[in-house]
């Protein structure tokens, strides 16, 4: 018989855990929580609009689907939530923006 694989320790959750005690999935999920307020706190307002309107989110300039650059800090702004819709709707504008 061989060694019972360890699984996640996230209730409810029986894949398997690949890094400390959580699987993949949700060892993404909470460094991207991490992360995201490691940005949000880092600046504090909208860069968009200089000012602190709403709720802050961590916006990508990359899109976060590529691993190697998702939590790296010169990705990342901080946006109010009315500009991350914006931008998200009007990529032109997006990359207009970030030039």
């Amino acid at each position: 018989m061989g060694a019972r694989l360890p699984r996640c320790s996230v209730r409810r959750c029986d894949r398997i855990a690949r890094v400390l005690t959580l699987c993949k999935s949700h060892a993404k999920q909470r460094a991207d929580r991490a992360f995201s307020l490691f940005i949000r706190n880092r600046d504090g307002r909208c860069m968009a609009s200089g000012a602190h309107a709403g709720s802050l989110q961590c916006a990508h300039v990359i899109s976060r689907r590529y691993l190697a650059i998702r939590w790296e800090k010169q990705n990342a702004v901080v946006l109010c939530a009315r500009h991350h819709a914006y931008f998200t709707h009007w990529p032109l504008e997006w990359l207009e923006w970030v030039d």
